[in-house]
């Protein structure tokens, strides 16, 4: 790969990486969520934990960070004796999706289309 090409990849992944590392999106368990809400809308912090393999613990923070950041908001449902917590995407949750494929797939075209010519 010839370093022009080298260098418009790597400018497209630290793009990527200053996108991800000015939100709270430094923990992949944090974009699994954002993934995981932009495909199903509305899930249950229950289901969100099977999605990532974290715990209760775990998810809670990872839901009170991604809150403090106004990416998704939570609500309370009483079932019965126990209530269910259903977490979605925010507008800016939205946009911060649309904005991160938007650089993946920037990234992954252009280096397809620039592997030939290596």
């Amino acid at each position: 790969m010839d370093n022009n090409i080298q260098k418009e990849l790597t400018d497209l992944l630290r793009q990527i990486s200053v996108e991800i590392s000015n939100t709270p999106m430094d923990s992949s368990s944090r974009l699994i969520i954002i993934m995981a809400l932009a495909v199903s809308k509305r899930m249950k912090l229950s289901d969100l934990m099977k999605v990532t393999g974290c715990g209760k613990g775990s998810i809670e923070n990872h839901i009170s960070k991604l809150e403090s950041y106004g990416f998704i908001k939570t609500e309370k449902i009483s079932f019965f004796k126990s209530p269910r917590v259903y977490a979605e995407l925010t507008d800016s949750g939205k946009k911060f999706y649309e904005n991160y494929l938007q650089l993946v797939g920037k990234f992954l075209k252009d280096s397809e289309s620039k592997e030939g010519h290596t």
